[in-house]
């Protein structure tokens, strides 16, 4: 079952079927539209049916433009707006949310301040993209702003909330998933109102803005052009040209937050480390930043709130190699402790006991010649691990030979336990040796 409709930030585009138990698609219901499906299926018929369903073909970046326009439509209904307002300045972003808001509302319900005087190829672009969506503009120039164009941008924000409260309209921001992650720094003016494209990654909204323009082309060469890659160090050398460039930004970014991949993990399958690292510092670093922005519409498995980086952290993680996060040696000595409370526990008479010590050290002894696990010093007591193993009950032969640090040498000194170790009743037990939780415990932290 699919839903459809958005719930909160969450979008459900329907899209139900059936599938039989051979796999087979016996029926399918319409995505983006309500429908009512009836199928029957006998479970005990081993198919072929004699109609099978061809199911219908993915197209990813079409569902997920049509997916924003009606999670769009419905958010802002529900939130009790009719009409919205967009800020337009011919870059990549700006262009596809006005492009996205006029679908998802008409142009009529859709207000647009054209921000011109950065560039002249850009405020063409602005210009033939509202006459193409046919918007109400109200153009506002940047020279009138400030000669500063952060200042400008800032000031430009300010005009769209302005006209936005004039109109009734929601505020729309143009930002997207990489720009909320990695350009968002604290202290920034934080943009007001409902960002379309706040889950959406900058490379992701470049496919979605291609895919648009099949359909109808409003959206110029330029504007698609018109976009920026995070100013990360050592960039420039991940790709030959912007959109590979943007690309491995992107996939860094989803590699760590949706995929819950490690830095080092990540650099390993995509190479520069450097760079990675430099990425997630400063995906830490726009936290607070994006605790102030505006609300998303959900488009991913984990938004940039689901993966929240701790306030205060003092620590960075780094690439480390392959060597230093192979923990190996350790992992294959740990299942001893479990099995001896185990066998403890089911213990009750001394003849099971006496069978569980028999046991249990022989399968410690093959346990340590497949991992080659070297010894250490015993971190349960302040003596070494000689002292450990002589109260075990080792003979100094067999002390020194489990010291020598290899599953080679050790085996036969556990082997040599073996037949050393107390035997029979509680009270017949060596004055030195242990009771038998203990013993075992001693005998596996020495190696």
């Amino acid at each position: 079952m699919g839903s459809l409709g958005t719930y909160g930030e969450q979008v459900c585009i329907g899209g139900s079927f059936v599938l039989t138990s051979w796999g087979e698609l016996a029926a399918q219901a319409a995505s983006f539209d309500e429908d009512f499906l009836v199928a029957d299926v006998n479970p005990d018929y081993g198919g072929p049916l004699d109609h099978p369903l061809a199911p219908e073909v993915f197209d990813r970046p079409l569902v997920g433009w049509n997916a924003l326009v009606q999670g769009l439509s419905e958010t802002i209904d529900q939130m009790g707006f009719t009409q919205a307002a967009v800020l337009v300045d011919g870059t990549l972003g700006s262009s596809a949310v006005a492009t996205l808001a006029t679908d998802a509302l008409g142009p009529t319900n859709v207000h647009a301040l054209l921000v011109t005087g950065a560039n002249d190829r850009l405020d063409a672009s602005a210009r033939k993209l509202v006459e193409n969506l046919r918007l109400p503009v109200r153009e506002l120039p940047m020279a009138a702003l400030s000669p500063d164009l952060a200042l400008a941008a800032d000031l430009a924000k300010a005009h769209l909330a302005a006209l936005a409260r004039e109109e009734g309209a929601m505020p729309l921001s143009n930002l997207d998933k990489t720009a909320m992650a990695l350009e968002t720094m604290p202290g920034m003016l934080a943009p007001a109102g409902l960002a379309p494209l706040g889950d959406v990654y900058r490379s992701t909204v470049l496919d979605l803005v291609h895919t648009r323009n099949t359909i109808s082309p409003v959206i110029s060469r330029d504007s698609c052009r018109a976009f920026e890659v995070p100013a990360i160090p050592g960039v420039e050398e991940c790709g030959p040209t912007p959109e590979q460039r943007l690309g491995f930004v992107d996939y860094v970014l989803a590699s760590h937050i949706e995929w819950a991949r490690a830095l080092s993990d990540i650099a390993d399958i995509e190479g520069h480390p450097q760079v990675v690292s430099a990425i997630l510092d400063r995906l830490a670093t726009c936290q607070p930043g994006r605790m102030s922005c505006c609300l998303v519409i959900v488009m991913s498995t984990c938004t940039l709130d689901d993966a929240p980086w701790p306030l205060g952290m003092a620590w960075r993680d780094r690439p480390r190699t392959k060597a230093e996060r192979a923990d190996k040696l350790m992992g294959s000595a740990v299942s001893l402790g479990e099995d001896v409370d185990d066998a403890i526990a089911k213990c009750s008479s001394s003849e099971t006991e006496a069978s569980a010590r028999r046991e249990l050290p022989r399968r410690h002894a093959r346990s340590l010649r497949r991992s080659a696990i070297p010894s250490r010093t015993c971190v349960g007591s302040s003596t070494s691990c000689e002292t450990c193993l002589s109260r075990a009950g080792l003979p100094p032969t067999s002390q020194r030979a489990a010291a020598e640090g290899t599953a080679r040498a050790a085996a036969p000194a556990v082997a040599e336990c073996l037949a050393t170790a107390p035997t029979g009743a509680p009270s017949r037990r060596t004055e030195n040796a242990l009771p038998l939780g203990a013993w075992y415990a001693r005998l596996e932290r020495t190696f």
